[in-house]
């Protein structure tokens, strides 16, 4: 019975142990002025992963950094443009998240590499801020320990979600709003295996207890 015991604390130490986490939220975009790209009404639905355990500095400016490994936007209920696009540009460029940015904690901005990602063969995303409080904490700073905490539940108030789309190739902007919207933290895949094996270990202990 001890040995079980101790198997169960092992595990809980790797469940507790930081793998990376998953960020996931949707909005419906509306466009300021003329729906360029007929996505009022469509479904925005984005999920972000990260692996990094503490925050960088970003620009030497004394403001935490966190860099996303992958961002995945799925489009749903457009014209055209229903699709899965990876925001990952072909310089390695993605999104990037600032905890702690002054009056404006910045969920998604990009990298100082500007990059600009194809969404299908008519128009680009060139632009995207989400800004909200994080913890209502302004003590994250370059070298804190980034937590899934600092994310789970975080609200972007209307008003604070921007994207922008322009033509392949250059030319107008067109800017499309978000409204409101909640952002939730989906465990690793090897964090749900790790709770998984917690199950079968309780089992495993019950059947004992029984026989």
């Amino acid at each position: 019975m001890k040995r079980l015991v101790l198997s169960s604390v092992s595990l809980l130490a790797t469940v507790s142990a930081f793998a990376g986490f998953s960020i996931a939220f949707s909005f419906e975009p509306t466009a300021f002025d003329s729906d360029t790209y007929g996505l009022n009404g469509s479904t925005f639905s984005f999920v972000a992963t990260t692996s990094q355990e503490v925050y960088s500095e970003f620009q030497s400016i004394g403001l935490a950094q966190l860099t996303w490994d992958t961002v995945t936007l799925s489009i749903s209920g457009s014209v055209s443009s229903d699709g899965s696009y990876s925001l990952v540009d072909a310089d390695g460029g993605t999104l990037i998240a600032l905890p702690n940015a002054d009056g404006a904690n910045i969920l998604f901005t990009e990298d100082s590499s500007f990059p600009i990602f194809d969404l299908g063969t008519a128009f680009r995303l060139d632009d995207v801020v989400f800004a909200s409080n994080f913890t209502n904490d302004s003590s994250l700073a370059p070298g804190s320990a980034v937590s899934p905490a600092h994310f789970d539940g975080l609200i972007i108030n209307e008003g604070f979600g921007l994207i922008e789309l322009q033509p392949v190739g250059g030319g107008t902007a067109t800017y499309y709003e978000t409204g409101s919207f909640i952002v939730t933290v989906v465990p690793e895949p090897s964090t749900y295996a790790a709770i998984a094996g917690l199950g079968v270990l309780g089992f495993v202990a019950l059947r004992r207890k029984r026989a």
